[in-house]
């Protein structure tokens, strides 16, 4: 992957890239969990 650039430009966007698709995926995981972990809250004091 990182071998076909051997300019630090084109690295560093390579890095640049990666780095935003991975606080993306990571941001839609942490909101849907949270969102998750509220439901079956609400759920846990319905039944009480």
């Amino acid at each position: 992957m990182i071998a076909h650039h051997p300019s630090g430009l084109g690295l560093a966007v390579e890095l640049g890239v990666l780095g935003a698709l991975v606080l993306g995926f990571g941001g839609l995981w942490v909101r849907e969990r949270r969102r998750r972990l509220d439901r079956s809250r609400r759920l846990a004091r319905m039944r009480e």
